[in-house]
């Protein structure tokens, strides 16, 4: 399962030094779960499809449920194109659907 620790170590948060004031600072990325409070429910729907969507080439899925939480704790920036890709292939993209759709006349 290399692949898949290493796959979690390139979402976790960086955190980079900083000098601010004078001072020595530390500037972290959000996680996912501290970028959204508000959008819990909608978060935990995105990893779940995350875990359940991604799959080796052989189709073996490369995480579990008990990923969940290491998922939850990955840098937003970086683990949101894997969201985006999931929802797309899975048809959640509302803005690509609706460009690659044709319009449905309004007496349908």
């Amino acid at each position: 399962m290399a692949e898949r620790e290493d796959i979690l170590a390139v979402l976790a948060p960086r955190q980079e030094e900083d000098e601010f004031a004078g001072k020595k600072v530390f500037v972290r990325e959000l996680d996912c779960a501290g970028d959204m409070p508000a959008a819990e429910r909608a978060l935990d729907f995105s990893l779940a499809l995350i875990v359940h969507c991604v799959t080796d080439a052989e189709g073996k899925p490369i995480f579990a449920d008990e990923d969940l939480q290491k998922l939850r704790q990955s840098a937003r920036r970086r683990i949101k194109p894997l969201i985006d890709a999931v929802m797309r292939v899975n048809g959640f993209d509302v803005k690509a659907e609706a460009k690659n759709s044709e319009g449905v006349p309004a007496s349908a």
